[in-house]
């Protein structure tokens, strides 16, 4: 199996709470955030942070 795939699929979560509960065999749990700063008119920096 590779390691890669193009589209993993994804499952819905109600809420927080269901979100931390999740523990279904074969998933991962993913969480990302973005910032945006602005810097000057017209120049936004994009920063993000991923937790598996």
């Amino acid at each position: 199996m590779p390691l890669w795939k193009a589209d993993y699929g994804q499952v819905v979560v109600a809420d927080a709470q269901a979100f931390r509960v999740f523990n279904e065999p074969g998933n991962v749990k993913l969480v990302i955030s973005f910032t945006c700063q602005l810097l000057r008119p017209g120049v936004t920096r994009v920063t993000t942070q991923t937790r598996v």
